[in-house]
């Protein structure tokens, strides 16, 4: 899947660059359109699993703290970032806010801040996902279970969970999935934020 996204990507700069297919004028307005349906698919998944939301009231509200964790250590992250980037604080939090979910977090970076910073966010949020499932031994050999999670942002509830699963336990599992899902709930509002500060 990653090799075809990247290859996707890769073949867009290349068609574009080398002018083999003209510019499309209602591209924008696609994006618009994709970006919408993704945003209704992700609501309609989450709002769809019910035991998701009976496993959050048995755990209770203190299950909450880990993605909020993750999301204001992403944040905090992107912040010291800027300071060695060319990048403004802005732009290093609208891509620290995507959280591994490249998808939608780069389709709405691009369309707020433009594609050379869509790329980035683009690349900067598969990394993520792609480091969380070679890495995850390492992490939780050096850091614990819940540093699976922790890394994985977003995609610890779906592309990343099998790798956590494996190297951890049912508990962290069923953590990661909670965490994946309060966290994409999370994304769309903190990248249109930050987006729009720039």
């Amino acid at each position: 899947m990653i090799v075809f996204i990247i290859g996707s990507m890769i073949l867009g700069i290349l068609l574009s660059y080398f002018s083999i297919i003209p510019n499309i004028p209602f591209l924008d307005n696609l994006t618009q359109i994709v970006l919408m349906i993704m945003l209704f698919t992700v609501g309609f998944d989450v709002g769809g699993n019910k035991k998701v939301f009976i496993d959050l009231k048995k755990k209770g509200l203190k299950i909450i703290l880990i993605p909020i964790g993750i999301a204001i250590g992403s944040l905090l992250f992107s912040v010291l970032i800027s300071f060695f980037s060319e990048l403004t604080i802005w732009e290093t939090l609208a891509i620290g806010s995507g959280m591994g979910y490249y998808s939608l977090s780069s389709i709405i970076i691009t369309n707020a801040m433009g594609p050379m910073i869509g790329a980035i966010a683009f690349l900067t949020n598969m990394f993520r996902e792609v480091i969380t499932i070679i890495f995850t031994p390492l992490f939780v050999k050096l850091f614990g279970k819940l540093s699976a999670v922790a890394s994985g942002g977003a995609p610890a509830m779906d592309t990343a969970l099998g790798v956590i699963k494996k190297y951890t336990n049912d508990e962290i599992a069923f953590i990661s999935i909670m965490s994946g899902v309060i966290l994409t709930i999370l994304i769309p509002f903190l990248v249109t934020l930050f987006s729009g500060m720039s």
